[in-house]
């Protein structure tokens, strides 16, 4: 039995174990980019 989480789908759909994405599937894995830290973010828009 699933438990409703209102407004945090996305949280609740992470624990069912067919619903995650396997890093080896993620997004970034399959474009093989890697994310920007807080600092890269704020360089690149000048802050």
């Amino acid at each position: 039995m699933a438990v409703c989480y209102p407004g945090r789908p996305y949280a609740a759909m992470s624990m069912l174990p067919d619903r995650s994405i396997a890093p080896e599937n993620s997004a970034q894995k399959l474009l093989g980019v890697t994310p920007r830290t807080t600092g890269q973010r704020l360089t690149d828009i000048s802050l």
